[in-house]
Order: C-alpha cells, then sequence, then structure tokens
C-alpha cells in the first residue's frame, strides 16, 4: 500500500510543479518586463540587441519547447556550453540518459514546463545579445549533432575574416 501512495505521491509533486500556474505565468511575463527593460536601458551603454533582435531570439528559444529529437537545437547546445541555465550535472546526466525518448519521456517533459520559463528569458536574452554581436550566425549543429563554431562567419572577426588590413590602428586595442 505504501508502494502505491509513493508512487502517487511523487506524481502529485510533479504534475502540481510542472503545471503551476505561477511558473506558467508569472515567470514569462516577468522575463518579459527585465528584457524589455534592458532594451530601453541599455546597462552596457553600447547598442545591445534591438528589438528585432530579440523577436527572433524568442522564436529561436520558444521552438525549442516542441523539440523532440535526440539531436540537440542550437539555444540547448550553447546552454551546455555556457552553462546559463538547468546546469546541475547531476540533474542533467540523468535527464539523458533516460531510456525513453521523444514525447514518451513524461519527465523531461514535464521538466520543461517547470523550469522552462527561467531558461527561455535566460537565452532569449543570451540569443538576442548574440544577434546583435553577429556572432550567433557562427554557431550551428552539425550533422552529428554537435555544436560548432566558425569564427570566419562570427562578424565581430569580419575583417580578420576577409583579410581586411586597410585600418590596422582600428584592431589594435
Amino acid at each position: 500500500m505504501n508502494h502505491y501512495l509513493g508512487i502517487i505521491k511523487s506524481a502529485a509533486s510533479k504534475f502540481t510543479l510542472a503545471f503551476s500556474p505561477v511558473q506558467a505565468i508569472y515567470q514569462p511575463l516577468q522575463g518579459l518586463w527585465v528584457d524589455i527593460s534592458l532594451m530601453i536601458r541599455k546597462p552596457d551603454g553600447k547598442e545591445s540587441f534591438t528589438f528585432t533582435n530579440f523577436k527572433n531570439a524568442l522564436k529561436l528559444v520558444y521552438s525549442d519547447l516542441s523539440h523532440y529529437s535526440d539531436k540537440p537545437t542550437l539555444c540547448s547546445a550553447l546552454n551546455e556550453l555556457y552553462a546559463l541555465n538547468d546546469m546541475d550535472m547531476n540533474r542533467y546526466t540523468e535527464r539523458i540518459t533516460k531510456t525513453k525518448k521523444g514525447i514518451w519521456n513524461i519527465e523531461n517533459f514535464l521538466f520543461k514546463f517547470a523550469s522552462r520559463p527561467d531558461y527561455y528569458n535566460r537565452m532569449a536574452i543570451f540569443t538576442a545579445q548574440m544577434m546583435g554581436d553577429g556572432c550567433l550566425d557562427a554557431h550551428h549543429i552539425d550533422d552529428d549533432g554537435r555544436l560548432v563554431y566558425d569564427w570566419r562567419k562570427d562578424k565581430r572577426f569580419d575583417a580578420f575574416a576577409r583579410g581586411d588590413k586597410s585600418d590596422i590602428n582600428k584592431y589594435n586595442l
């Protein structure tokens, strides 16, 4: 009897956390507010990311919600590389070694709802800034599911990639 009560308690806890109205409504709105304030305030004093960068970043990041392939998305690979969110290695290892794949991995599905508002907020800011800096295009996922960086496609290094030496003092910092 205690075994069945434990299963019911575990399921109730997971569903309560995964489908929490606070997680589903408040956190995305709070994240949007913070993101918009960053665009307006420009805390680094420069032209950070633009509204267009932010809009495109939201599309890219939220496309992860319906991703059920074994091949990682660009956002999930960037998150792993730069450890932006949900990177408790014990929990991460447990999630990626599940035997069930795709939609049948219900714990991974619930995990997306429970912790993803914060992930989406952080990744939207990060990818919008990468778009603004011109370095997102230099990253892609290869056929083997690995994140690949090509510095020649990074707009920050455009003059070097083209071999432009017309204003060499511009790059001597």
